[in-house]
């Protein structure tokens, strides 16, 4: 369940990082589409300080599940407008759940496993989960010389952070798992 939510919702996640520029200078131009990639780091770093510092109050699984749901969204936002401010909201939307999605793969990780066993796990799991993400912006960009535009892709990585959402709630402490 772990490898499947996070391997779903990193594919997306990686698709819009690297088509960011080329799908937003075409409503923004160069300038306003690097702006768009400045405003993603600086909402990602201001998302994990700020998850960081209360995320032990909260279940993981939840807090994962909220965040593929808002990637999801963000990303569907960002397929289907041309509006300035929404381009940029949906950008800095997108950036608070860039950095907290991986960090929420070790913090899963580790709850369920322990640390005993977490770097045979996370190694084992982000070997998948780096595998197929990495497929993400090559489809995006067979989808985008198909269609010439972003929409078809982004939806399709919007539907799979959703799906994402869903999955998450599978992962649990393996039964036979001693600490």
């Amino acid at each position: 369940a772990i490898v499947i939510s996070f391997l779903l919702a990193l594919t997306g996640q990686n698709a819009y990082l690297i088509h960011q520029i080329s799908f937003l200078s075409e409503y923004l131009g160069a300038p306003g589409a690097a702006t768009a990639v400045s405003i993603t780091a600086g909402a990602s770093i201001i998302g994990r300080l700020s998850l960081s510092s209360v995320i032990d109050r909260f279940d993981k699984r939840t807090v994962t599940m909220f965040l593929f749901l808002l990637q999801s969204l963000a990303v569907l936002a960002l397929a289907y407008t041309d509006h300035i401010i929404v381009l940029y909201l949906g950008t800095f939307i997108f950036g608070l759940t860039m950095g907290n999605i991986l960090m929420m793969l070790s913090l899963i990780i580790g709850e369920c496993f322990g640390l005993i066993s977490f770097a045979t796990v996370y190694g084992t799991a982000t070997m998948f989960i780096s595998s197929g993400s990495a497929m993400g912006p090559a489809i995006a960009g067979f989808i985008f010389d198909l269609t010439e535009s972003y929409q078809t892709a982004f939806t399709i990585f919007a539907a799979m952070s959703f799906l994402a959402s869903i999955t998450i709630h599978f992962a649990r402490i393996p039964k036979n798992h001693q600490e």
